[in-house]
């Protein structure tokens, strides 16, 4: 057989043809259309559907519109070949498959770093989705490996395993090239031809094209016509030539998102389009193929195997259904501890590699439920230890009892009068009871009037209690996604592939997710992939480390904390580590080693978010900054393996983040040849949503928000000059390049081109602060200008939203209002702003006369989501809700002060007097409800005062709204609830000893009139009635 020459692109892809076929795969060729991946392959996509085996591998060329780079990066381009391969169902070694394709391409998992990084895959137009990882090769994405879970809306059953790898990138590896462009695509008897020799050319003019020209009214036509073509194929019973049409539906999206046509909100809708058009054609295909009888069916079924696990011929699975907890219960009964009264306990649950970002609370949560059932069982022992890595759950359980205690159990029938029938014989109550206890008559006691049985129970064992407690816990873990894989009906966060369960030396009978529970575990997947045989569970930890895993997640992170530190310090920097990031390495890595990169100084001239946010979360790397916080051209990254030659993985490390900051340094000054009001003009070519104009007319709306507010707090002229020009510029750097590829910088790349248009440096720091808070506990913005111009953003989104009536239902929030109203609250109590939100609301109502007519109710609905949003952010803090209702009964308006209110009622309850005054205050309410004959400002007759304990309490009221004056003044709402203590006991005098209802009307209601008095003056803070007592 002819072997291709890999070092060439050609032979490149004819070895994976060749080693694909090898596994059985029929080699097709692409689609003849515009597709932007594989996935979108007839071959793929189509063939995912329905229970037909499947396996095949093509190459595809791929348009990304988005990613095109006029031929000036090295790394990326909107043309570029995918190699495919579509395995159906996953064999349980597929993982172990793919690994050997990249050994026959050259690449040893014990030179270069592989690493399978977590990648919850998702394709919203195709309504697919699946789970698995990106590879990494030395810092390189090389393939994106995924187990497809549903496509076009259908669950893939059996699971098909996908896998896309990057060909340039794996070539460019291969021939140790910098650019995808110095590739050679062959060599021939016309010497040899390059990559770029091929599609320079092409990148340059489909660059300017997709970017510049691409006309956008034509192609918002477009859209529509291929979308109703596709509707009427359906129609028709086509799904195929439907298909076609919603390829081309999919791929002038694709170039209006690159136009920047489309906005965030918008963009939602048109995929919400496609969407629904690829479901349909999933439907109809499912169809099509079902009335075949599913032919491929029968042709895979004459083939012996084809290539699948043990678990995917049958052999092993469990035909009955029956969940982990009774399996498991079912297996235990054959455990053979018996003598040992306590030993250490061992579960481990290996796995494929697991979600980083996840893995430390998985570990948590396991060993909580572990521990919350053995407390419930009664199952005594001394500690629970968790472990954590990519590849595997355990726990270690020191001094487990080997089983419960014995124990008497007594149950209560019947009474004795409905126990026993005329003739002393057991009723059918009673023997119903008799069959529930498992018990005889001549078993009954008689005590108080009822039957009993008493019985001692024995205590179950350790082989009894431990599998179904683990397959409970198992159950209730905190995954969001579970999926399933091959033709299996096990569940988990990633594929299983074995189990340990260890009661010192024995193993403990069990089945767990279709595993048999064993004593043999694995260590790392490179540098020991042999099986590890247990003796005893004692042996875990250490076997593990020997065998180059490090299995104790705490101990793993603190080593690369303090290597982290040690490494940097030779740089005479320190490392900027962040919690999260420094949790998601850890959870990466099974034995951490760390290596010192560096890359070039000319990228410190890019903004220094842009080339964190590179480092942190694209390529997981730590950066380095000197002590005065500045950005040193240096960064760590934490390898996998021990590598044969650590250089090669620097290098590796090296070019990707080259590509990367040449990514972030090509955007931004890209970007600066154009000043940042061309950007603003251009978001008149982008919807925020379709009922609310385009972002344009959203920043002047925010504008004239901001406008208003400023006026309301009487700012300074340059004050209201530097709010005009921070909303209007507010939104323009999501036009920018650098905004595209780094979303998380919008705000941040508007600070540095603000800073580069020779904008104040409030206007600069608004911008890029108006975006604060992001989350709950982010920090506000720093300046007034700031803040004004985030409120006006907020409120307008939330008055627009809400006049559409897409307000958040459930959990459903797609617009973030809930967050969005939160940050709106923040700012006006935490930076003392006295803003009036209904106000607001109406004001912002009027920017929007022209496209939404807002009744009031829908005004009144915002006011109470406001107010709800704020009494649970207090309820979040342990506020008690009655203290809530209290001042918002009666002040709800202005938040700065609602805040206050509360802060001067949780002073009031503190006072011994408050629990009178507040008896006295619903007192209060509930006479002045009865009064028919009420009216404002009432006055006190003084000649009609004629009992002694009404005058006490007008005069004690008197001197004490003379004290207060000036606290009342200045909104000092604790000084005046603490003075109320004065009240209590003239209060209370007054109720022991005056009648308020007497007959005579005049003397009535002067009475009246002083409860009203004392209670207005209350209500002033607020309705202390509503307050527990």
């Amino acid at each position: 057989m002819h072997t291709p020459d890999i070092m060439t692109f050609q032979g490149l892809i004819q070895t994976l043809q060749q080693y694909w076929s090898e596994q059985g795969c029929v080699i097709l060729q692409p689609l003849d259309m515009e597709i932007g991946a594989g996935t979108f392959h007839t071959a793929t996509f189509l063939r995912a559907i329905g229970p037909e085996p499947w396996r095949t591998a093509f190459v595809q060329p791929c348009r990304r519109p988005k990613d095109g780079r006029y031929g000036g990066n090295p790394n990326r381009g909107q043309h570029y070949y995918q190699f495919q391969v579509v395995l159906k169902p996953s064999p349980d070694n597929i993982v172990d498959i793919y690994l050997d394709s990249l050994r026959r391409l050259g690449i040893d998992p014990l030179t270069d770093d592989i690493r399978l990084v977590e990648d919850n895959w998702e394709s919203p137009t195709l309504g697919a989705w699946g789970l698995g990882w990106e590879i990494w090769q030395n810092g390189m994405e090389v393939t994106q490996f995924t187990y497809f879970q549903q496509v076009g809306g259908l669950d893939c059953k059996p699971v098909t395993g996908e896998m896309t790898y990057g060909l340039e990138r794996i070539a460019m590896y291969l021939q140790g090239v910098e650019s995808m462009y110095d590739l050679v695509w062959t060599r021939g008897p016309q010497g040899t031809v390059t990559y770029g020799d091929i599609f320079y050319q092409n990148e340059v003019e489909m660059s300017a094209y997709n970017f510049e020209h691409a006309d956008v009214p034509g192609l918002f036509k477009a859209f529509d016509h291929y979308e109703q073509q596709t509707q009427a194929l359906l129609e028709l019973g086509l799904p195929l030539p439907a298909y076609e049409m919603g390829l081309k539906a999919s791929h002038t999206f694709n170039l209006l998102d690159a136009r920047h046509a489309i906005s965030v909100t918008e963009r939602q809708r048109f995929i919400l389009r496609v969407r629904t058009l690829t479901c349909k054609i999933a439907e109809k295909y499912y169809e099509s193929r079902e009335k075949l009888g599913f032919p491929l069916s029968k042709v895979y079924s004459k083939r012996l195997d084809f290539g699948l696990g043990a678990s995917e011929r049958g052999e092993g699975v469990y035909v009955e259904y029956m969940t982990d907890a009774e399996r498991a219960c079912n297996n235990a009964q054959n455990s053979s501890v018996k003598s040992i009264t306590s030993e250490d306990f061992l579960f481990e649950l290996g796995t494929e590699e697991l979600p980083p970002k996840s893995l430390k609370k998985l570990a948590e949560s396991l060993a909580e439920l572990v521990e919350q059932a053995l407390d419930q069982s009664g199952l005594g022992f001394s500690h629970i230890r968790l472990f954590a890595t990519p590849r595997r759950l355990a726990l270690k359980i020191t001094d487990l009892a080997a089983k419960q205690n014995d124990r008497l159990v007594e149950k209560r029938g019947p009474a004795l009068a409905a126990a026993f029938d005329e003739n002393g014989k057991p009723t059918r109550a009673c023997e119903g009871f008799l069959r529930s206890a498992n018990a005889q008559a001549n078993e009954l006691v008689q005590r108080d009037n009822y039957v009993w049985i008493s019985k001692n129970e024995n205590g179950k064992t350790v082989g009894e209690l431990m599998p179904v407690i683990i397959a409970d816990a198992i159950a209730k873990l905190p995954i969001p996604k579970k999926m399933r894989w091959g033709s299996s009906t096990a569940e988990f966060v990633r594929p299983v592939h074995w189990v340990v369960l260890l009661f010192g030396k024995e193993v403990i009978p069990a089945t767990l997710l279709d595993h048999v529970a064993g004593r043999h575990t694995f260590g790392h997947r490179f540098h020991h992939p042999e099986a590890i045989q247990l003796n005893h569970a004692d042996e875990y930890e250490a076997a593990l480390e020997a065998a180059y895993v490090i299995p104790d997640f705490e101990k793993r992170r603190q080593q690369i904390r303090s290597e982290l530190a040690a490494l940097a310090q030779k740089k005479q920097a320190h490392a900027l580590i962040r919690d999260n990031l420094l949790d998601e390495v850890t959870a990466i890595v099974e034995w951490p080693v760390p290596l010192l990169c560096n890359f070039d100084e000319r990228f410190l001239a890019v903004p220094k978010e842009a080339l964190i946010s590179a480092m942190e979360g694209h390529q997981k790397c730590f950066a380095l900054l000197d002590h005065h916080d500045k950005l040193k051209p240096h960064f760590i990254t934490i390898s996998n393996i021990e590598s044969h030659d650590p250089s090669r993985v620097i290098q590796g490390n090296q070019r990707v983040m080259h590509a990367r900051l040449s990514d972030a340094e090509f955007f931004y000054k890209t970007d600066l040849k154009l000043p940042l009001t061309h950007y603003a003009e251009q978001l008149k070519t982008v919807i925020f949503q379709t009922k609310l104009g385009t972002i344009y007319d959203k920043t002047q709306r925010i504008l004239k928000l901001a406008q208003f507010i400023a006026k309301e707090a009487a700012l300074s002229s340059d004050e209201c000059d530097a709010i005009e020009k921070a909303a209007k510029l507010c939104k323009a750097d999501l036009m920018t390049g650098l905004v595209g590829e780094f979303p998380e910088l919008q705000g941040i790349a508007g600070y540095y081109y603000a800073q580069a248009a020779n904008e104040s440096n409030d206007v600069a720091v608004a911008i890029k602060e108006h975006y604060l808070p992001r989350f709950a506990g982010d920090e506000l913005p720093s300046t007034l200008t700031g803040q004004i111009v985030a409120l006006a953003d907020r409120i307008d989104t939330l008055v627009g939203i809400f006049g559409i009536n897409q307000a958040p239902t459930g959990e459903k929030d797609p617009f973030g209002l809930r967050r969005a109203t939160l940050g709106v609250l923040r700012i006006l109590v935490e930076k003392e702003l006295p803003l009036n939100v209904k106000v607001l609301i109406n004001q912002a109502y009027e920017n929007y006369k022209t496209c939404l007519s807002i009744s009031d109710d829908i005004k009144q609905n915002i006011h109470d989501f406001i107010l709800n949003r704020f009494r649970a952010w207090y309820a979040e803090a342990g506020l008690r809700l009655d203290i809530f209702n209290a001042v918002t009964a009666q002040h709800a308006d202005i938040p700065l002060e609602i805040h206050r209110r509360i802060e001067a009622v949780k002073h009031f309850i503190t006072l011994p007097e408050s629990t009178s005054l507040i008896a006295a205050n619903k007192r209060v309410s509930r006479l002045l409800e009865k009064e028919t004959t009420r009216s404002e400002n009432r006055l006190i007759e003084e000649e009609k005062l004629v009992e002694k304990a009404e005058k006490v309490l007008w005069k004690a009221y008197q001197i004490m709204r003379e004290k207060t004056q000036e606290a009342k003044q200045r909104n000092d709402y604790t000084s005046i609830l603490m003075a109320s203590a004065a009240l209590r006991e003239p209060i209370d005098q007054f109720f022991d000893e005056v009648m308020v209802m007497v007959d005579d009307p005049a003397i009535r209601f002067n009475r009246l009139t002083l409860l009203q008095i004392l209670r207005d003056w209350f209500l002033f803070v607020a309705d202390i009635s509503c307050l527990q007592g």
